[in-house]
């Protein structure tokens, strides 16, 4: 029967939270509110003209210059959204008086003030909705065909608390706000009483498209590990951030806006080389070479949020690694839409006979250098070895498919399997100390007797070091024997865990627990560390924190 052993390695803290709100209301602009909502003119709520895609705040407007109501509809409904930048103002003794109004919507409150002055004429956004999602990246498909070299604007923020500034006249503000862009991105003050802290947050500009619609996907930059609370996210066919660059006629067209949360590698190295051509959205590869210990494994998921898991499976019966990544956030998707993605490396079949499934225990896998008569003859062969706990104190110590290379004796002497039995492992500090003996060991078919002394440790963080001194009564044709020494050192590190072998249901198998020297610990004794879990047949590693 196949057996597959996993290990979860954890690449980022996964938030636990009830699905609501991880994308954007009204994201592809389908659905039209009748009438407007209004804008924050220094205390007056003003009634925008025309409508504006549900959900979302438009800066469409309505304001009074020198007396005269002036309305002008900058948010228009085209497929989609259609926002162009307009001059507002009027005539008054042969000069016009006003200034270009920007083209935007947000999740948030608009505010303005005008006057007829308008180097004093200001405004922006402030507040959003509520938020508890880390999302990876926003992707918005968008067009601007004019050609006013004006830079449009994507900007997405998040963030927790409550950030207090002051709005109004430029230069010198003095009606205060909640949660205010500017303040929340860090290029205005904030007042005494703020409590806020910026998250997450993105800012794309751009120019013209062409006449083409073209998708962008902007990366989120995460300045904190904790959970936002509120998000804004503003599209601007214009420069948001500094009015005085405004032009009129500047229009720009978004059909679709979404957050991403991404469920796809970064990077994946063996041994730290790099899998060659890797590409996060490409799942499939070959590797010409045996797969090797899991702890030659790593890899990064993507995106900056870091909110997405990674689980890795070693199939060593098909020579087959396969990494899971799932993002965290609960219908948070990916760019193509999956919230899941599998990563699959083909390696070349064991041909060495290395049956690790029937002897399981705990695997680690390193490299041997080998003597013989006190000198070295190999070094850095690639092997695996087992420790197989018997009792509190003892194991099963194997090192499978032993063979002395070519270059030892002009050609390959497989010499099978060495089992020491009745190991003792002896916890001294944070090692464990392995001794065990075995008398007249019979090797290569039994045409090898020879008695084999093991010494050695596995740390906390399981690394092994064994020696395996092998005596070999090797007989002389005139009668009797001679003792040749085969000095073998294994250097290696934890790879998986099989303990035992022992089919069993996984629901109604009890819960059990060894450290990675192998030994058995009671649940009520774990401390702070990295444990084998094992339940049935399912086995895997966890860490347990203070």
């Amino acid at each position: 029967m196949k057996k597959i052993y996993t290990t979860l390695l954890t690449l980022a803290a996964a938030t636990s939270l009830t699905l609501s709100a991880q994308q954007l209301p009204n994201a592809d602009f389908s659905q039209w509110e009748s009438s407007c909502g209004s804008s924050d003119a220094m205390g007056t709520m003003m009634q925008r003209p025309g409508n504006e895609p549900s959900d979302w705040f438009g800066s469409s407007v309505n304001q009074t210059v020198m007396g005269i109501n002036k309305q002008e509809t900058l948010i228009t409904n085209d497929n989609g959204v259609r926002l162009e930048n307009k001059f507002v103002g009027i005539t008054f003794l042969g000069k016009q008086i006003g200034s270009t109004a920007p083209a935007y919507i947000s999740l948030g409150t608009p505010w303005v003030y005008a006057e007829s002055n308008v180097n004093n004429c200001d405004g922006g956004t402030y507040g959003g909705m509520d938020f508890k999602y880390r999302p990876d990246a926003i992707k918005a498909e968008v067009k601007r065909t004019d050609s006013n070299d004006e830079a449009s604007h994507i900007i997405v923020y998040s963030w927790k608390g409550t950030f207090k500034s002051k709005i109004g006249k430029k230069g010198s503000p003095t009606s205060e706000r909640d949660d205010v862009d500017r303040a929340i991105m860090g290029t205005t003050s904030t007042e005494s009483g703020s409590t806020g802290s910026l998250i997450a947050s993105a800012d794309y500009s751009f120019t013209t498209t062409g006449s083409n619609n073209q998708t962008v996907v902007v990366p989120l930059e995460y300045k904190s590990t904790d959970t936002p609370e509120k998000i804004n996210v503003i599209i601007s066919a214009g420069d948001y951030w500094t009015r005085g660059n405004m032009k009129e006629n500047t229009t720009l067209y978004a059909y679709n806006v979404s957050l991403l949360y991404y469920s796809r590698l970064e990077s994946v190295s063996i041994n730290g080389t790099p899998i060659d051509n890797f590409a996060s959205d490409k799942y499939d590869y070959s590797v010409e070479s045996t797969m090797p210990a899991e702890s030659a494994f790593s890899f990064a998921t993507l995106g900056n949020s870091k909110s997405s898991t990674a689980k890795l499976e070693l199939d060593q019966d098909n020579a087959i690694a396969k990494i899971t990544v799932t993002n965290s956030n609960a219908g948070g998707n990916d760019i193509d839409g999956e919230s899941q993605h599998i990563y699959t490396i083909q390696f070349k079949e064991n041909t060495t006979g290395d049956d690790s499934p029937v002897y399981g225990g705990n695997v680690y896998g390193g490299s041997l250098s080998i003597a013989m008569n006190n000198s070295t003859v190999a070094e850095s062969i690639e092997s695996n070895i087992h420790i197989i706990p018997t009792g509190a104190e003892s194991c099963t110590f194997v090192l499978p498919n032993f063979t002395l290379p070519e270059d030892v004796l002009g050609w390959e002497v497989p010499l099978g399997d060495i089992v020491v039995e009745n190991v003792s492992a002896t916890l001294n500090g944070t090692s464990t100390e392995y001794t065990g003996t075995v008398k007249n060991f019979m090797l290569a078919d039994d045409s090898i007797d020879a008695d084999i002394n093991l010494t050695g440790t596995v740390d906390a963080e399981g690394k092994a070091i064994m020696h395996i001194d092998v005596i070999w009564h090797m007989p002389l044709d005139e009668g009797g024997y001679q003792d040749v020494p085969i000095g073998v050192d294994f250097n290696g590190n934890f790879s998986y865990a099989g303990i035992g072998g022992i089919e069993a249901d996984n629901t109604d198998a009890p819960v059990e627990y060894y450290n990675l020297q192998g030994v058995r610990i009671a649940a009520d004794n774990l401390t702070p560390g990295i444990y084998i879990r094992r339940q049935g047949t399912e086995v895997t590693k966890i860490l347990i924190r203070k």
